[in-house]
């Protein structure tokens, strides 16, 4: 059962319930693991919240799920469904983070400068109420046309939440887009090797077409948002648990397949800088407008710098 059913007031928890919490993900997404809010402060500053769901209220250490789910390890994304790495209940419902229901969360929440400066920071466990379900395509076309006429039929939310909703979105554009400028400014290499094909089927569970899939702006918002949590947690666990804390660190690349992947992009007409990351990402961002945008060109270096990290 749900605690939330009997009282979703937790004296331990922070109550978010208030704030205008939404979720942004793929169209075909069944589940939602994260949320995020923004809000104008008196002083001029925002706030900024990314929450994601509390499965460990639910999950103790060494139950029988904790143990099922370490002989899982992850959950298994088929063509046409998906091998959960929790129980339906768990996974589909009560750490979903639904539009329109209470939810239990750990969140990280931010004082912000308009500019994306940390002023504050906040982690802890929380109840959250979710106002809307939002798709990376619905989310991109309202920044696209923040003047448009939005319903709350389209957004999927309550009448009184479009234009708060509007203004939030295009305020968290405008904050990621400086969070990643300062990023780059320091130097970072994204490489994409997450792109999957989609399928589409027919009655009988057969494949009968697929696409690329699109990319929009909007998952770039997210991606900033969640990296500044990621940051936030690991320093919060390096404060906590500064002798059991474990670093995440990426080795640089091997220089002779470095070398091979340069020469490869010389052969091709893909000129690859690789004197440093932040002279390589330049040289992928260049790769983005190469073969009419269709961003191809930076799919497959990407793979070939892949293997150039790899052991």
């Amino acid at each position: 059962r749900c605690p939330l059913s009997r009282n979703p007031r937790q004296a331990s928890r922070r109550d978010l319930r208030h704030e205008l919490v939404f979720t942004i993900d793929p169209d075909t997404a069944r589940d939602m693991d994260d949320a995020i809010h923004h809000k104008l402060l008196d002083d001029g500053n925002v706030e900024v919240g990314v929450h994601i769901a509390d499965v460990s209220h639910f999950v103790k250490p060494d139950s029988a799920i904790d143990r099922e789910a370490s002989e899982r390890c992850t959950s298994t994304y088929l063509v046409n469904r998906v091998i959960p790495m929790l129980p339906h209940r768990l996974s589909n419902d009560l750490c979903s983070l639904k539009a329109h229901e209470d939810r239990l969360a750990v969140s990280v929440v931010w004082k912000l400068s308009p500019e994306g400066a940390v002023l504050d920071e906040w982690v802890g466990r929380t109840v959250i109420h979710s106002r809307a379900k939002l798709s990376y395509r619905v989310a991109q076309e309202v920044l696209d046309e923040p003047d448009k006429e939005w319903t709350s039929e389209y957004l999927k939310t309550d009448d009184e939440n479009v234009r708060p909703m509007v203004g939030a979105l295009c305020a968290l554009s405008q904050i990621t887009t400086c969070l990643r400028k300062r990023r780059a400014e320091k130097g970072f290499l994204s490489i994409r090797n997450n792109d999957r094909l989609s399928f589409a089927m027919d009655d009988k569970g057969e494949p009968i077409g697929c696409q690329a899939p699109s990319r929009y702006g909007t998952q770039r918002l997210i991606e900033e948002l969640m990296l500044l949590a990621n940051i936030a947690v690991a320093g919060e666990l390096a404060r906590r648990r500064p002798k059991t804390a474990v670093l995440r660190k990426h080795d640089p690349p091997f220089p002779i397949q470095l070398n091979e992947v340069e020469a490869f992009g010389q052969r091709v007409g893909l000129p690859l800088n690789t004197s440093s990351v932040k002279e390589m990402q330049m040289s992928m961002n260049a790769m983005d407008d190469t073969g009419g945008g269709d961003g191809i060109a930076h799919l497959v270096m990407s793979q070939k710098l892949l293997r150039a990290f790899k052991p």
